[in-house]
């Protein structure tokens, strides 16, 4: 789970430094996007928040983690560090991934073997999927706060 938490990072990140270039005038305009996830009433840790643009060029794509406590900041790779993203109306997809066994084992350096595990999403997939997911946001000039309570279907 940390391994595939930490690749998820690290590509967003270089992500985000690859499309910023080396200049200022590369940055959009946003606007600040926070808000909490809970699942079944708890706050939910580690589970990325992804807003999508209802209609393409209408808004950028941004993704946040929640904390401990399920907040979340939205970042988009082309604004300001932590600054939300654009104006415009957005589906909302949140997943959170645990490591899953596979069942197999592959002989490691050292002589013994290391189980292989692959990332399962454990939240509904009706959260995941964009074509089903309930989730919705209207980002408006100014700060805008988007609390999600998720449930079991």
């Amino acid at each position: 789970m940390k391994h595939f938490f930490s690749i998820f990072v690290i590509v967003f990140c270089f992500a985000a430094v690859s499309l910023m270039g080396c200049s200022e005038s590369n940055i959009i305009d946003t606007e600040a996007v926070t808000g909490t996830v809970t699942f079944n009433g708890q706050p939910l840790e580690g589970a990325s928040v992804s807003f999508s643009p209802k209609v393409s060029g209408q808004g950028t794509p941004a993704t946040g983690i929640t904390d401990t406590q399920g907040n979340y900041v939205l970042q988009t790779p082309l604004g300001a560090a932590q600054a939300g993203t654009s104006q415009g109306e957005y589906i909302v997809l949140i997943r959170k991934y645990t490591a899953k066994s596979t069942g197999q084992k592959l002989k490691n350096e050292r002589g013994g073997e290391t189980e292989m595990t692959q990332p399962v999403n454990i939240l509904p997939e009706i959260y995941a999927d964009p074509t089903k997911t309930p989730l919705s946001a209207s980002v408006k000039s100014g700060k805008n706060t988007y609390d999600f309570d998720l449930k079991d279907q």
